[in-house]
């Protein structure tokens, strides 16, 4: 009986490890981390600049020095191969570049150029920003009218397919 208990144990325990460092699950939590540097970056750059370019840029140079670190050394765990680091560099910054690109473009149709298109058919322009929710701080500069919801949907937009895009460019390009 008690082998049996062990032996469950063990089964358990071998889910549990194939799981949590299963390597779809360590890039989608340093993904994570890696769009919390990118957040964070960008809404406090935006703060500070009046460009909307000039966050994107400073949001995407640390996001992609922080995702270079932890995709080499904790996901895909790349540390001494055949390539070299400079070959896996200029890998994962083309492949992020990409994804810059695409930010840039998202941040210069929906926030610079047709702000009020994405509001109206997004229906932005509908929601009660008096709220109580959107009145908290934090919230108010993110979300608080219907032009900085239609920014801060841009940003998230853009990082879901920053996580897409940068795995299959970090596993099959920078990291193989």
């Amino acid at each position: 009986m008690n082998d049996t208990n062990d032996a469950n144990t063990t089964n358990y325990l071998d889910i549990v490890k194939r799981l949590v460092f299963d390597e779809k699950i360590e890039y989608l939590f340093w993904g994570a981390m890696t769009t919390l540097v990118y957040f964070v970056s960008r809404f406090v750059s935006m703060k500070i600049f009046t460009s909307d370019f000039i966050p994107v840029l400073i949001a995407q140079v640390l996001s992609i020095a922080f995702a270079f670190v932890v995709n080499k050394y904790f996901v895909f765990n790349s540390g001494t191969q055949s390539k070299t680091i400079q070959a896996q560099i200029v890998n994962f910054v083309a492949g992020r570049l990409f994804v810059l690109v695409l930010d840039f473009l998202m941040t210069y149709v929906m926030i610079d150029k047709f702000p009020q298109f994405f509001v109206k058919i997004l229906f932005l322009d509908h929601f009660n920003y008096s709220a109580w929710l959107f009145q908290l701080p934090i919230v108010h500069g993110l979300i608080g009218s219907p032009i900085l919801l239609n920014s801060f949907i841009c940003v998230v937009g853009t990082q879901v397919m920053a996580i897409v895009i940068n795995y299959f460019v970090s596993k099959y390009f920078a990291f193989k």
